[in-house]
């Protein structure tokens, strides 16, 4: 089981489409498919640089590529929720992503 998100993105009015119907969006919902498009479009550029290998434990060792969130909290459900801090913490996880600070770190990689 997980208690904590390693990565983020920013969570709140995300444009989406439902049936036709415009409306915003908010949440890790919102936010995980972000992240993970931007994944998907750096591991995209290094299949066709014919370039592999796994990414999890890349942004740990490089956390300067990802944007440090340190104001604001996600209070919510009548609780004051968790604040931000520099590196680390409950709200935003490692950092949110920078695409082309980790687009030039992972084609930078074999």
């Amino acid at each position: 089981m997980r208690l904590y998100l390693d990565v983020n993105a920013d969570r709140v009015n995300y444009i989406v489409a439902v049936n036709g119907q415009s409306s915003l969006a908010f949440g890790t919902s919102a936010s995980c498919p972000t992240f993970a498009s931007l994944v998907n479009m750096i591991n995209a550029r290094r299949l066709n640089a014919k370039k592999s290998g796994f990414l999890n434990p890349t942004p740990y060792a490089n956390p300067l590529v990802l944007n440090d969130v340190t104001i604001g909290s996600n209070r919510g459900c009548g609780t004051k929720g968790f604040t931000a801090v520099p590196g680390w913490d409950w709200v935003t996880g490692l950092r949110t992503p920078s695409f082309p600070a980790m687009l030039e770190l992972f084609m930078g990689l074999p």
